[in-house]
């Protein structure tokens, strides 16, 4: 496998979700300490994001420190084949000078009645072993179970859901629940620049005691431990090493780390870029 040291202050997005893909972008670029790191995405302007526009991102991603994969069900199966190019691209680098995160769902089963958190263990392994996974983030926002993708009509002629799961609906106030509606509320895309962060950081803590109660309500013999979930560091399941984390909960604070240990790791084994 072969080593790429020409890794630069990058962040590659891919993604075929364009709310998915805006949110993330606007995230890290209204991060102060994301100023000097570029955040390389699909196209946003054109309509669709195409599986071929992340086709022709796929070879560039061995510049990146941090790549970011949308695993979810509903973007995984026709990216498959793009993913496991970047993969290989990168492998040799992952967890060095180079890391992936991966925003996913999680089991169909995970809200069922009498349903385990284990189920949550090959799931986090797959996208361990896959692609080296540094973080996993949950995305709550669209993962439904079996019996509501039924009851909204969901298939696969139109996979990408764009309402949240009815179980979420109390939390939030309007009728138009669109997971867009939803990602903006919580990055507080409306705010003044000057009140952005104060007012992202309470609706982030409204997110927590939403999901305090819905760990309560399913895994009430564990919750205070599943807790865990909803901090910067994330909940490990078992024996799996790939810690559960929640988006968007310290997605930026994650993102922020992991490119500061590619940059450690390259001072401290002094990689070199081809000519210095």
């Amino acid at each position: 496998m072969i080593h790429y040291k020409n890794r630069k202050d990058r962040i590659y997005l891919l993604t075929l979700d364009t709310v998915l893909a805006s949110d993330v972008v606007q995230r890290l670029t209204d991060d102060p300490r994301m100023e000097d790191f570029r955040v390389v995405a699909p196209p946003l302007t054109g309509g669709e994001i195409t599986v071929e526009d992340l086709q022709n991102l796929a070879q560039d991603t061995i510049q990146a420190r941090v790549i970011v994969l949308d695993v979810r069900a509903c973007t995984l199966p026709p990216l498959q084949e793009t993913y496991n190019r970047v993969s290989g691209f990168n492998r040799a680098d992952l967890n060095e000078t180079c890391h992936s995160v991966c925003i996913g769902d999680g089991p169909p089963k995970l809200f069922h009645e009498g349903a385990d958190i284990e189920v949550f263990v090959p799931h986090l392994a797959k996208f361990r072993l896959d692609y080296l996974a540094g973080a996993f983030f949950f995305d709550p926002f669209m993962h439904y179970t079996s019996d509501e993708r039924m009851r909204m009509g969901l298939d696969f002629d139109n996979p990408i859901p764009q309402n949240i799961p009815g179980r979420l609906r109390e939390a939030f106030t309007g009728q138009d629940l669109s997971v867009d509606r939803v990602r903006r509320y919580l990055r507080a895309a409306s705010s003044p620049a000057e009140r952005r962060q104060k007012d992202k950081a309470r609706r982030e803590r409204k997110v927590m005691q939403v999901f305090k109660k819905r760990i309560s309500e399913s895994f009430h013999d564990r919750r205070r431990e599943l807790y865990a979930w909803l901090t910067r560091e994330g909940y490990a399941i078992g024996g799996e090493t790939l810690r559960l984390n929640l988006y968007p909960l310290f997605f930026e604070d994650c993102i922020a780390d992991l490119m500061w240990k590619s940059k450690q790791f390259v001072r401290k084994h002094h990689v070199r870029r081809p000519g210095s």
